[in-house]
């Protein structure tokens, strides 16, 4: 005769807790969060027009501000098609609605872990932002930014309490570019 292991509700809900408790901590870690904010929450509204400028990096956003042209140069791209099919035209700077720039940052941080749950004992990352920009053009003011961020890689990994052996790590950087510039967007178009 077979005995067969009945779970209560209980533990039914006690199991999906911890996956979903598992869950939200995987895609925390690599996720994308998004934040914006608006001098004016009508200064976007009835843009037809843009066009982009290059402005100094704003010091309200935390990390080191970086250029890498290509990475610049598809996130000019991703954000031209999406407002184009928005109904934004492109149009010469003196002619703009309103302006923009786009500025890259990157951070380094260091976490330290519990050695008693964790292998790794610290674990230091870089995150990456990436900034969109809209300013008006008749008072060179900004009217909103748009601030996406997500882990782009793991630098080192260290293993030790009372002193910490570093392992680099090989990890490529991963902007997440195509997530991020439409989590931005997302916020632009509803003016938040």
């Amino acid at each position: 005769m077979r005995e067969t292991c009945a779970r209560t509700p209980a533990a039914r809900l006690l199991g999906l807790g911890a996956f979903l408790t598992f869950a939200l901590m995987a895609t925390a870690c690599s996720g994308v969060q998004v934040v914006s904010e608006t001098s004016d929450p009508d200064a976007l509204r009835g843009i037809e027009t843009y066009s982009w400028t290059s402005r100094p990096a704003p010091r309200d956003v935390e990390g080191r501000a970086t250029y890498e042209p290509d990475l610049a140069r598809d996130a000019q791209q991703r954000i031209d098609e999406a407002l184009q099919a928005r109904g934004w035209q492109e149009v010469r700077e003196s002619r703009a609605d309103v302006l923009l720039t786009e500025h890259f940052f990157v951070e380094t941080i260091e976490r330290q872990q519990d050695p008693y749950f964790n292998y790794y004992t610290s674990v230091v990352e870089e995150i990456g932002r990436f900034a969109l920009e809209a300013i008006d053009p008749e008072t060179d003011e900004r009217v909103w930014i748009g601030v996406a961020e997500s882990r782009l890689r793991v630098v080192s990994r260290g293993v030790g309490v009372d002193s910490v052996n570093s392992v680099a790590s090989e990890d490529e950087r991963d902007w997440k570019l195509a997530e991020k510039v439409e989590a931005v967007l997302g916020r632009l178009s509803s003016g938040r």
